[in-house]
């Protein structure tokens, strides 16, 4: 919970039930976090400064719950949207609609009018050698039925929605058009497979032709997957607790679709694929992810997990490159020899520490946003704010291209990430 400050409304032992407010932010109170099981509370851990970890919670079985308000599909057109808004916010669903840029949530609550100008939806994630198949998920119970009535309720507090799909993916097609059936006023558009096209924030850039300079909220988006969570919501009166999580990668055994709780201890999925050994556990993809540990517990926006093998390894000359398997963008004479596609394994080994920057250009040549990365990530080190708002910082999609490709092992996207951190702070 590092981006907010916590009011913290329970203590160890206290006995929860799911629905139940545990705390919320002190700089926007809409911003809540809620209990997604029934137990006592057996360990609230704080880090460095206080800043809040976790919070434990030893399940207890029950069948209470907090109600939250039932809608029926044809209540949905008529319906206060002060009761939407309310619920949005009180079951805690309304933290995750994410904003872009990404610099102000929505804190001015006006339940007369639409509080969202632009929504875009992604039904789709191509991040390369992520295994998420969004098909494989809303085929599974009623899924999709619950992710339309979701995405009703967003329209309710929205002026304009914008979805958008893989032009590739023929299945989904049949998904759309009962979209388009049963939710009218709303835009599909047919998405060109290649990464970062899932991004919402790079399709609002590229359909609207826009260059932003400000900090103002143009669109947001909220996850697939948190959408059938507010049809749930509004389908049966109370949260919906489990998942359904994607696991693929070298460093296991096999591929699976798990279905488990919110918030449980990574081992206890990684078991149902075998995890192989000298392997790192990465939650959300290679690009944009994290790297978590075993004894860590998955946080509520996690959906996809990735297990790649640790490279042990070391490659004599890995600047002529003899071989042919490992990714590089230098024009090596021995690459060049070859001209094919190539599906690369992922390892976690960079094949050496970072280095300085040597003005090579590939990031500024590959970013999707058409910014200058590594001029972005040199005024964000020296804190110039008025030089990374003339380089255009509000445009950064995060989409990490630009810290993969580059040849010194510069955490480009990360740096660029303390910057907009640092002019959100001083406001």
């Amino acid at each position: 919970f590092k981006k907010i400050k916590p009011k913290i409304l329970i203590k160890i032992n206290d006995e929860i039930i799911k629905g139940q407010e545990l705390f919320f932010d002190k700089n926007n109170p809409n911003i809540k976090f809620i209990s997604t099981e029934n137990g006592i509370i057996s360990n609230i851990i704080f880090g460095e400064r206080k800043k809040l970890e976790r919070i434990e919670i030893k399940i207890k079985e029950n069948n209470k719950f907090i109600e939250f308000t039932k809608i029926k599909d044809e209540e949905i057109e008529t319906i206060d949207n002060k009761i939407v808004v309310k619920d949005l916010i009180n079951s805690g669903l309304f933290k995750y609609i994410v904003s872009f840029p990404d610099f102000e949530e929505i804190k001015e609550i006006n339940e007369n009018k639409k509080i969202i100008k632009n929504f875009y939806l992604s039904l789709f994630e191509n991040q390369p050698l992520l295994e998420n198949d969004i098909n494989y998920i809303l085929e599974k119970e009623n899924n999709l039925t619950l992710l339309i009535k979701g995405l009703k309720i967003i329209q309710k507090i929205s002026e304009n929605i914008v979805v958008f799909y893989n032009e590739n993916n023929k299945r989904i097609e049949n998904i759309i058009e009962k979209i388009q059936k049963e939710i009218k006023n709303i835009k599909i558009k047919k998405i060109e497979n290649i990464y970062p096209s899932s991004n919402f924030k790079l399709q609002y850039l590229y359909n609207n032709n826009k260059i932003l300079n400000n900090k103002k909220t143009e669109c947001n988006s909220i996850c697939y997957y948190k959408l059938i969570e507010t049809g749930f919501l509004f389908e049966y009166g109370k949260i919906l607790n489990t998942k359904y999580y994607s696991i693929s990668g070298s460093g296991a055994e096999n591929k699976k679709y798990v279905k488990a709780p919110f918030g449980i201890n990574i081992k206890e999925i990684i078991n149902e694929v075998k995890q192989k050994p000298n392997s790192t556990i990465i939650t959300g993809g290679l690009f944009i992810g994290e790297k978590i540990e075993e004894n860590d517990f998955l946080d509520h926006e996690t959906i996809n997990i990735q297990i790649i093998k640790k490279e042990e390894k070391k490659i004599p000359f890995t600047f002529i490159r003899f071989q042919n398997q490992y990714l590089t963008k230098t024009k090596a004479w021995t690459n060049n020899l070859i001209k094919k596609e190539k599906i690369y394994e992922a390892i976690d080994d960079q094949n050496g520490e970072q280095r300085s920057c040597i003005q090579c250009n590939f990031c500024n040549d590959i970013c999707p946003a058409k910014i200058f990365p590594s001029l972005l990530a040199k005024a964000s080190i020296i804190k110039d704010i008025e030089k990374m708002e003339s380089l255009n910082i509000y445009n950064c999609v995060e989409c990490g291209l630009c810290t993969f490709i580059c040849p010194s092992k510069i955490e480009i996207c990360r740096l660029i990430k303390n910057g907009k951190i640092l002019i959100k702070n001083i406001g």
